[in-house]
């Protein structure tokens, strides 16, 4: 994007990496403990790699509704729902649950994101209100846009 590789070059990257975190199996590395649980965020955070490798170079041409996003999303969702909210991992996937609720208009999905982000702050008793904004901001405009292609970006309400 700042001129140093061309398009075709640059497109040709994404396309390995997207198939790199597609085929990686978080089963072969080595985690900081034996604990199970470790799978679960290492696979949701896998599947927000995959969804920023997506956004790129154009972060408005994919809807959220693209099967490709889709699959991240219920995929991080998935390891999300493995989890019990006793467990310390429930809070380490604020940020992949968060990701998926940016590229989500399925309701079920944003309920059980709000959902999650209640029982975070009831647990530690910070709310996320930037990150819960952004969500509100982001699902608005989604509806208020449903009938256009495309995709409504979440850094567009960052500023």
């Amino acid at each position: 994007m700042d001129g140093t590789m061309s398009g075709d070059s640059f497109q040709d990257l994404l396309d390995g990496a997207e198939e790199f975190f597609r085929v990686w199996d978080p089963q072969s590395i080595a985690f900081p403990s034996g604990d199970p649980e470790w799978i679960q965020p290492t696979e949701a955070y896998r599947h927000v790699c995959i969804i920023r490798v997506l956004r790129f170079p154009d972060t408005w041409a994919i809807p959220c509704e693209d099967e490709r996003i889709q699959s991240s999303v219920r995929s991080t969702l998935d390891a999300s729902a493995e989890i019990s909210s006793d467990s310390a991992f429930f809070k380490r996937l604020l940020f992949p649950r968060f990701i998926a609720g940016t590229e989500t208009s399925i309701l079920h999905q944003k309920r059980y994101i709000e959902f999650c982000m209640r029982e975070i702050k009831r647990s530690n008793g910070f709310p996320h209100p930037a990150m819960n904004e952004l969500l509100n901001r982001v699902w608005d405009e989604r509806q208020r846009q449903a009938d256009r292609p495309g995709n409504i970006p979440w850094m567009e309400f960052v500023s």
